[in-house]
């Protein structure tokens, strides 16, 4: 077993000890069968959480080696949004949603005028299963910056999960009418504007 060094005077049994309890945070999430998922343009594809009997996230090596340095970073400064973002981005790519937002809602309040922060919070939450915390960081978003992939995300929060249809078909027909829009976000947006 390597020594781990860096943590000062805590025993690495305790450090070990407590990241498997961070890795056993996530308890249960939501399988969402027929609902659209957000879409994080320029990232790793989505996959629902699940409550299936799938085992739990586990890192790679290399993603655990990562994740142990940054952790080293913010042993110096516990507030490095830089540190705790790749923390989040880490825990987003293993689909560990709980341990993503909790890193995730740690950078966005280290840098909260910052939109990438609350977005990829939104994504953690809402594939945790939390949609309507998950709705209120893409709103807040939405107040820093126009961001189409967030306009979608909170769109399909509001039409599956909080039952507002008007707002939703109002976001969808924002972002078809935008110029700027990314082409993809656009056809998902046209794709939930077609009556059912």
């Amino acid at each position: 077993m390597r020594k781990i060094e860096g943590f000062g005077s805590i025993p690495p049994y305790i450090v070990l000890l407590t990241l498997l309890g961070l890795l056993s945070m996530l308890a249960a999430a939501f399988y969402f069968y027929s609902k659209p998922e957000p879409v994080r343009v320029g990232t790793i594809g989505e996959k629902p959480a699940s409550d299936s009997g799938d085992p739990e996230p586990t890192l790679s090596i290399e993603q655990a080696d990562d994740v142990t340095v940054l952790m080293r970073r913010l042993q110096n400064v516990p507030n490095d949004a830089d540190a705790l973002m790749e923390i989040g981005k880490i825990f987003l790519e293993a689909e560990d949603w709980g341990r993503a937002a909790v890193f995730l809602n740690r950078a966005v309040l280290s840098r909260p005028a910052a939109p990438e922060p609350r977005y990829l919070l939104g994504i953690a939450l809402y594939q945790d299963g939390k949609a309507e915390e998950a709705a209120k960081s893409f709103e807040e978003l939405l107040e820093l910056e126009r961001y189409f992939a967030a306009l979608y995300n909170l769109g399909i929060i509001y039409k599956y999960h909080m039952n507002k249809p008007d707002e939703a078909k109002a976001l969808f027909e924002e972002i078809v009418a935008a110029p700027d829009a990314d082409a993809e976000t656009v056809i998902r947006a046209k794709q939930e504007l077609e009556p059912e």
